[in-house]
């Protein structure tokens, strides 16, 4: 009997401990949760943020980009360079020829547009398409709000007017639509980069649900930073054509613009401000590419903090950041690498075996800021 009442006594405490743990763990969690449903001590009701009528109004970067065919090119955006110039970015298959003019859109006369001298610098070139800078110039002192390639169709393509504004965004970081945008990944993206001071994201995709896209933006004023959602209409994604409409967009209104895929981080060597290193630089620079292998992916961690070991890359890649110090709409010179401060590690999935390098903990040092963040935590308990 005696034995018996010990072996009792031994799993009533076993059972005792568990649901201690058990407590701890859900308590932890429920105190996450009512730090991200608190705002300023406010709460915040994320039903009413889905199911709202409405969506913040956010900064405007002007017309929204949009594939437009135009006879055999097509126009993805078109921005105003000079008073008397715009730039549009075109892709168009190596066999088909050029546009032979471009046609101006004034407010004086929305009937009738005006033919402009028309001139053609490549961007890229591939097996399937190429990429040009499609560049108007006109000589009227006016102000075109449109421009068009096509004399047959004289489809309008909204100019961007890329005006200076006295308090600039720090950084303004543009996500392409490219496999890695999911929720999970943007959300832990935006939530990263809003700790080390990123204050401006630009997402291109048309893959993310309307309830996704619409709780950021309702949220991003609160999280204190600005984000735009803009549709990419072509089957086949263009990074050049990406990167310049980014860096155009941005050029007066940003100090530093870069295109980041969602499963890259800009992380500083020393410190938390990624700026630090950034203030003597002009023109553009090159952040050098360390590669991080995805195993596992468990839902309570950051994809990011999950594994600390670099793998061998043998093509050295870097990231190339624009700076936004001057007027001129053309890229700067590039300015060399700045290893010693700055670090882009990507995380990829790895389906063999690749040779570990070292350790590398530097992104540990955000890690309780990072899994208490709100988006991180809303996107754990599924409400994005």
């Amino acid at each position: 009997m005696r034995k018996y009442h010990q072996l009792l006594l031994i799993i009533i405490s076993v059972f005792s401990l568990t649901l201690l743990l058990v407590y701890r763990h859900e308590y932890n969690r429920l105190r996450y949760v009512l730090e991200v449903f608190n705002f300023f001590g406010q709460p915040c009701n994320f039903s009413e943020l889905i199911t709202s009528g409405n969506i913040l109004n956010h900064h405007d970067w002007g017309p929204d980009p949009v594939w437009t065919q135009e006879d055999s090119v097509f126009v993805f955006s078109s921005h105003l360079t000079s008073q008397q110039q715009l730039q549009s970015l075109v892709v168009k298959s190596p066999k088909s020829g050029h546009a032979k003019n471009c046609y101006l859109w004034f407010d004086d006369n929305e009937w009738k547009p005006k033919v402009g001298k028309l001139r053609y610098q490549n961007l890229f070139t591939n097996n399937s398409y190429e990429g040009y800078y499609y560049i108007c110039e006109w000589t009227e002192a006016a102000t075109p709000y449109a421009v068009s390639y096509s004399k047959k169709q004289l489809v309008k393509n909204i100019i961007v007017q890329n005006n200076d504004i006295s308090n600039k965004f720090k950084m303004t970081m543009c996500v392409p639509p490219t496999k890695f945008l999911t929720k999970r990944f943007l959300s832990e993206f935006l939530s990263y980069h809003n700790l080390v001071g990123v204050d401006s994201f630009i997402v291109y995709s048309n893959a993310l649900p309307h309830k996704t896209v619409k709780l950021i933006n309702n949220l991003s004023r609160q999280l204190n930073f600005n984000i735009s959602f803009y549709s990419y209409n072509f089957p086949q994604y263009f990074e050049e054509i990406v990167v310049e409409d980014c860096r155009l967009r941005t050029l007066k209104q940003s100090n530093y613009s870069v295109l980041m895929e969602v499963n890259e981080y800009m992380t500083p060597r020393s410190g938390k401000d990624i700026f630090i290193a950034l203030k003597s630089k002009t023109g553009m620079f090159k952040l050098p590419i360390l590669k991080f292998c995805i195993n596992e992916q468990i839902s309570t961690k950051p994809i990011s903090l999950q594994n600390i070991y670099l793998v061998r890359d043998v093509e050295k890649l870097v990231k190339v950041v624009n700076v936004h110090n001057n007027d001129n709409n053309v890229p700067g010179n590039e300015s060399g690498l700045i290893s010693s401060n700055n670090n882009i590690q990507r995380y990829v999935f790895c389906l063999d075996a690749l040779a570990k390098v070292y350790a590398d903990d530097t992104i540990l040092k955000f890690s309780d800021d990072f899994i208490k963040s709100t988006l991180f935590q809303i996107n754990l308990h599924n409400f994005l």
